[in-house]
């Protein structure tokens, strides 16, 4: 269950933190243009305040694939759905590592945990680590 929670904790901090850095840099000259003077400005934004919702799509796909397995009927079910969904985020990672990608490593880890450890609990008592 940490997984899906750690995919939507850090897409809203990926979302809302001020993580966009920008610098804008003037110049000033005298009238002779004898001197010049150059100031720098940073600031930071966040990428809702840069490119809107639309930056939310990337974001969403960490979120539904750890969410996958808790919606399988089956634990049979729930075990190939959470494979699956370990395989495509852990792709998803690769593929966006520059970026966003390794935020979502400890998901991988999450989410690989718990489909071993309802592999390894549905082999001896039966039991449901997904679902509980």
């Amino acid at each position: 269950m940490i997984g899906p929670f750690w995919a939507i904790g850090i897409s809203a901090y990926i979302m809302f933190a001020p993580l966009v850095r920008s610098v804008r840099v003037s110049q000033t000259f005298t009238r002779d243009h004898s001197d010049i003077q150059t100031a720098q400005d940073y600031s930071s934004s966040s990428w809702y305040e840069t490119r809107g919702l639309i930056a939310a799509r990337p974001l969403v796909i960490p979120i539904v694939l750890s969410f996958l397995p808790l919606i399988a009927a089956t634990g049979k079910a729930r075990r190939i759905v959470g494979s699956i969904s370990v395989v495509l985020l852990a792709a998803f990672c690769v593929l966006t590592a520059f970026s966003v990608g390794i935020y979502y490593s400890p998901g991988i880890i999450a989410l690989t945990a718990a489909m071993v450890a309802d592999f390894l609990g549905g082999k001896k008592a039966g039991g449901n680590v997904l679902r509980n």
